[in-house]
This record gives C-alpha cells, structure tokens and sequence, in this order.
C-alpha cells in the first residue's frame, strides 16, 4: 500500500474496505480450510478507523486534483515529439508490441475534479495528487 503511494498511485479510502474484503476471501479459499457455512462479511463503516489505529505508519489525507490547466498548455508540441522519438522505434519489426508499456511517473489525476481521502504514510506530506514538477514520460520496450 505504501509503495503504490509512492509510486504516485495512492489507494482510496473508499476502497480499502472493499479491498479487505478480497483479501479475506483470497486467503480463505487458498488456505485449504475446509468451507465452513459462514461467508466473509464486508468490513463495517468503523473498520477503516481501527485500521489506522493498528497501523500508525499510515494515515488518511485529502488530496486536491492538480489543475487541469496545468497540461492544456502546449500539449500538441509535446504529443508530437514524443510521436516522432518513439514512432521509429515502434515500426522496429524487432519490436513485439506485446512489450511497450506506457506510464506517465509522476501518477497525476487530472480528470477527478473533487477531493480524495487515500491513504499514505505518516511522513507524507503532499496536498496534491501528482507532482508539481516537470513529467517525465517513461516508455519501456
């Protein structure tokens, strides 16, 4: 969870209760206990709050959406060049397309307009999601 945070990815409260959830299941149905008649049950509302309390390393913070203007300038000039630096080597017949994977470093979000509440670490101390710094487009072939 802390590495996804700092990968610029941070999970969403909202969702850490669903994602309890699946781990429970997931380790119930490779564990080899014999099914009982009882059936995982969701979290309740109150889950998260203990949560945070038997994990102090990690905390609960709103983060606000970058805003969206910040990429509409100039963002033509920048398509094109990327498109003239990696076309090449895409048309590469060595290249399997199968092993292009595309991923913007800095994990903005730029079309949730609201607050989010994820989770990150303690020392944490960011108000935005994704970085106030130049991004880098990384492309691995």
């Amino acid at each position: 969870m802390l590495r996804t945070t700092k990968n610029g990815y941070p999970l969403l409260v909202k969702s850490l209760r669903s994602l309890a959830l699946l781990i429970v299941q997931q380790r119930s149905s490779s564990s080899h206990v014999p099914a009982s008649s009882a059936v995982a049950k969701p979290p309740g509302p109150s889950w998260s709050r203990s949560f945070y309390k038997r994990h102090p390393e990690v905390r609960a913070r709103g983060l606000k959406p970058v805003d969206c203007k910040r990429h509409d300038y100039n963002i033509r000039s920048k398509v094109e060049e990327w498109f003239s630096v990696i076309g090449p080597e895409l048309h590469n017949p060595v290249t399997d397309p199968v092993n292009v994977y595309n991923m913007d470093e800095t994990g903005v979000m730029l079309s949730v307009p609201n607050l989010l509440k994820v989770l990150v670490g303690k020392d944490d101390y960011r108000n935005s999601r994704g970085a106030r710094v130049k991004r880098t487009l990384v492309t691995a072939i």
